[in-house]
């Protein structure tokens, strides 16, 4: 506000104000000239601040005579008296002596709100040198920082140094170590890609020993002699492993990857060739299975809409406590209503700790909702008919990118990103126990007795006369011979209502001003006003079809406003507001709204439910 007044030549009147001399007798021309110059810029200066601030403001300083005055009541009124000065320097005080650089914050967004708090401190009448800023800045700093910090106290005079100086010479020392880190990154990536050569020497060297049972990078199965790892296709460039983080392979088929029951690389243990450690069984295995994909994403809401006019009902299983399981190799349900999508094929069998095997029915995928109420998924879910409980396989997890840990009693299960996923406590039986909220979608279900009208339905509702006739002359194979008479539909009685079509004009017609009003209330509106309005209120004279329009903060609003409109109409026409129609909103059909027209004679036309065509005019 001080660099508008500026820029207008007008701060030196508010600055020093303007006196009203009592009388102007004796004054030369000049003067007068002078002092109708200073009037004017006084008033000009009164209305600029006049036009910036917002209705509350405007109500503070409506009375005020100068614009010096006006200045002063918003500086107390922004400020308030010197024990709330006090109050709010010592807030700030606070703030800027607790400040501390973040780790993952660079130096100038630091000092920027370093500076920020300084300059709140001396617009409240703070003297805050730059020095103490300067101090204040190199206390803060991380550890990272300690030797330029050192050369800085050693080397300069803190009492002469800018902030603007020491923000050059941290931002050069931070470019500097980013591009040290940078070279280091890719020495190391370097060493890395060395080691990777010699162990897909190893590996080639391997995979060309005879036949037996392995995977090819162009595919899968039985392998011949002279299967090897070097036959992967150059389409695979873009892709990224999960597990080297490197690009032309998948994370199943990275050299990288170790196997778990014989501790070489370049498979995964159900792929290995070595003989099972009898010593450590597994609780459950799926003979033939294939590798999983992404175990747990985030679906769009527009995705997971079926193709079908009826309406989606999301359900909960009470089926839906999942047990995390480190012997597990794939995740297992035994409730085929849990799953969204099933594709029903033999896949081999589980084999649990006593040598017993269950037979796999199937695979699917599993939705369950999560707490920010999206739709999330389980992915390559094995349906097992006879398990009872359900299994998360952690080691799948952890093949997928995910990490565990598992510390003082608690599971702490977070993504490839280190973002919590889920957090679960040991139970006493020393399970880790996890509740998902599966959700089911209800479409086009109907659970019908009634053979008649199942038949019905089945037809396109077609109409119990013509089923009828169908069944007679044996029309259609497989139609059961039965009775169709006296048969209700609920839904052809509703499909064949026809609404009346609303009339041109209105019945009631004010015959002179204020006879009727019709009233609408339109909001919230975004982006809201300068002044925070966001709502307007329209009122519509039918007679003469003369308009007011009143801008809102709040719904809340409409009630007052109604009432003023009432008395600065009423006052020009000398005449009184006879019937008011609008909406059954509740800012029109609230209690103290009702009370007052009946109090003043006002008749009230409410709009029937879903029929804005009803209040046409307003509308």
């Amino acid at each position: 506000m001080k660099a508008l007044l500026g820029s207008q030549d007008n701060w030196d009147v508010v600055e020093n104000g303007h006196k009203e001399p009592v009388t102007t007798e004796g004054y030369t021309n000049a003067q007068l000239n002078a002092l109708k110059v200073v009037r004017a810029k006084d008033k000009a200066t009164l209305y600029l601040l006049y036009e910036a601030v917002d209705e509350s403001g405007f109500e503070k300083i409506a009375n005020a005579k100068s614009s010096k005055e006006a200045w002063d009541i918003l500086e107390k009124a922004k400020k308030g008296d010197e024990r709330v000065k006090q109050v709010r320097l010592q807030t700030l005080r606070g703030e800027l002596e607790n400040m501390r650089m973040k780790e993952s914050e660079g130096v100038s967004e630091f000092i920027t709100r370093v500076e920020t708090v300084a300059n709140k401190l001396n617009r409240n009448g703070e003297n805050l040198p730059s020095s103490r800023v300067v101090e204040k800045i190199l206390r803060s700093l991380t550890d990272d920082f300690e030797n330029i910090v050192c050369a800085i106290e050693e080397s300069k005079d803190l009492s002469m140094l800018t902030v603007e100086e020491l923000t050059r010479s941290l931002e050069a020392y931070e470019q500097r170590k980013k591009n040290k880190k940078e070279k280091e990154e890719s020495l190391e990536q370097a060493l890395q890609a060395k080691a990777t050569i010699k162990k897909e020497k190893v590996l080639y060297a391997q995979s060309t020993r005879g036949r037996g049972r392995g995977r090819g990078l162009g595919g899968r199965g039985r392998g011949g002699r002279g299967q090897t790892w070097g036959g992967r296709s150059n389409t695979n460039n873009n892709i990224e492993c999960y597990n080297c983080g490197k690009y032309g392979h998948v994370a199943k088929e990275c050299y990288s990857i170790k196997c778990y029951n014989c501790g070489n690389l370049g498979h995964i243990s159900k792929d290995c060739r070595s003989e099972k450690k009898k010593e450590e069984p597994t609780n459950f295995l799926v003979e033939e299975e294939d590798e999983g994909v992404l175990l747990v994403t985030t679906v769009p809401e527009t995705e997971i809409k079926p193709s079908c006019s009826s309406e989606i009902k999301l359900s909960c299983s009470d089926n839906s406590v999942w047990y995390l399981d480190t012997s597990a190799s794939n995740h297992m349900c035994g409730d085929e209503h849990l799953f969204k999508i099933l594709s029903k094929e033999e896949l081999g069998s589980v084999s649990f700790g006593d040598a017993s095997k269950v037979a796999v029915k199937g695979r699917g995928t599993i939705w369950y909702q999560l707490r920010n109420r999206k739709i999330g998924e389980i992915r390559d879910v094995c349906y097992v008919p006879d398990l009872k409980s359900n299994i998360l396989s952690m080691g799948l997890l952890m093949e997928k990118g995910y990490s565990v840990l598992m510390k003082d009693r608690e599971l702490q299960l977070k993504d490839k990103l280190g973002r919590l996923i889920a957090q679960v406590e040991m139970k006493k039986n020393c399970m880790y126990k996890l509740e998902l909220k599966i959700v089911q979608d209800e479409c086009m279900k109907l659970d019908l007795e009634d053979e008649a009208i199942k038949w019905h339905l089945r037809f396109g509702h077609l109409h119990f006369g013509g089923l009828t006739e169908l069944v007679k002359k044996e029309m259609v194979f497989g139609l059961p011979k039965m009775e169709f008479e006296k048969k209700f539909c609920e839904e052809c009685v509703i499909g064949k209502h026809a609404r009346t079509s609303f009339p041109r004009s209105s019945e009631y017609r004010a015959k002179e001003q204020l006879g009727l009003i019709h009233t609408d209330l339109c909001g919230p509106i975004t982006p809201e006003s300068f002044s925070s309005k966001k709502y307007f209120v329209s009122f519509i004279d039918d007679f003469s079809r003369k308009t007011w329009v009143y801008f809102l903060k709040e719904k809340l609003e409409v009630f007052e406003t109604f009432k003023k409109f009432k008395v600065m109409v009423e006052k020009e026409t000398t005449k009184f507001i006879k019937a008011v129609r609008s909406d059954r909103g509740g800012e029109f059909t609230s209690v103290e709204f009702n009370k007052y027209c009946e109090e003043h004679g006002i008749k009230r036309f409410l709009t029937a439910p879903y029929s804005p065509q009803q209040n046409g005019v307003a509308e």
